[in-house]
């Protein structure tokens, strides 16, 4: 006879089965209600402060002050910065700048370098220059009370934490913008400067730049040589780029289909070709005069304002700015204070692994 299941032997087996399950729907029950707890007792509370500060912070990159401009109440903008230009342990350079909000308002500054002072001696500022790092630096900061204004607590545990993750990532943007130029293009060899935004204009064989670095406002002065030299000084006319920016790329990524780095023995022999329209006398200059290794020019030499040059001399200078120290000071503080949000958030979502 086919032997036939106990009612009672069915019955314990599906309490025993649907026992784990029960515990973990009152475990997730729970967690999910600590979870909110500590989003709206503990995380919550603080979001008007965080906002009051980003506020402030907004505001010192702005108007040089930590209020909103408000003319019905009197409220002005704040003065300009203005900070001596001093070059460490020399009188390289000396002068004045001057930052107004998001832009350089003024800049004069005197050069005693055997280098520049071939070229030019003194440099003013005839308008204003942009702070792009501060522009991003403030849109970050807009991004971040944005999204905190429209913070939603009764998302589940995943949308949570992307929130936070969220704010976290404009926080850390806005503070980077304060501590390096985080795009490229801001700085020497891709930024190319205006020569005529200074009085006089600055010679093509001077590069400089304005940036904001460490919370300081950075001055950055190169005195170029443009290299002259076959096929080095090539550029090419649809890319953009140099023969050396082209040696440098095959060298660190092949095209040639293999896994082989060209080598300077290779850079060597391109470099020996003699170019066809090269004159007698341009070939007899190249040779009387002392001509750099391969490893020279690919080490040496960048491609700026469509030419190849070396850099000859470089001044750089840094002038610590109070309200762009105050500000990220305080970016740093409401940084690690939405990672602490953040890791007590994973805590309380982390589920108690069996033993």
């Amino acid at each position: 006879m086919p032997s036939q299941c106990h009612p009672a032997a069915a019955s314990n087996d599906t309490a025993s089965s649907s026992l784990p399950n029960l515990i973990s729907v009152l475990q997730s029950s729970r967690e999910d209600k600590e979870l909110h707890w500590l989003v709206s007792s503990m995380i919550m509370p603080e979001f008007e402060r965080i906002l009051e500060t980003l506020q402030i912070c907004g505001n010192m990159l702005l108007y040089n002050s930590p209020q909103h401009p408000d003319p019905e109440k009197r409220i002005e903008r704040g003065p300009s910065i203005k900070l001596p230009v001093s070059s460490n342990k020399s009188e390289a350079l000396k002068g004045i700048i001057v930052r107004n909000g998001i832009y350089i308002t003024q800049l004069t500054l005197n050069l005693k370098d055997s280098y520049f002072n071939k070229h030019i001696h003194r440099i003013n500022l005839n308008q204003p220059v942009l702070l792009p790092q501060l522009i991003t630096a403030k849109e970050s900061i807009d991004s971040a009370m944005l999204l905190i204004q429209n913070f939603n607590e009764d998302q589940n545990h995943s949308d949570l934490k992307r929130s936070f993750e969220n704010i976290l990532h404009e926080l850390s943007i806005a503070k980077q913008c304060l501590q390096f130029p985080i795009d490229p293009t801001l700085v020497f060899p891709l930024h190319i400067v205006e020569s005529e935004l200074f009085t006089p204009p600055l010679p093509s064989n001077l590069s400089l730049d304005i940036y904001i670095n460490q919370a300081e406002l950075c001055i950055d002065m190169k005195n170029l040589h443009k290299i002259t030299e076959e096929p080095w000084s090539h550029i090419d006319p649809e890319s953009g780029k140099s023969y050396v920016d082209k040696v440098r790329d095959e060298m660190r990524n092949p095209t040639n289909g293999t896994t082989t780095p060209l080598n300077l023995s290779d850079v060597h022999l391109k470099d020996e070709d003699p170019a066809p329209h090269h004159s007698a006398l341009k070939a007899l200059g190249q040779l009387l005069k002392p001509k750099m290794s391969p490893q020279e020019y690919i080490t040496k030499c960048v491609t700026y304002n469509n030419s190849v040059v070396m850099v000859n001399r470089k001044i750089d200078v840094s002038c610590p700015d109070p309200l762009l120290v105050s500000t990220y000071t305080k970016l740093d503080s409401l940084e690690n204070i939405v990672e602490s949000f953040l890791h007590n958030l994973k805590v309380a979502c982390a589920h108690d692994l069996p033993a």
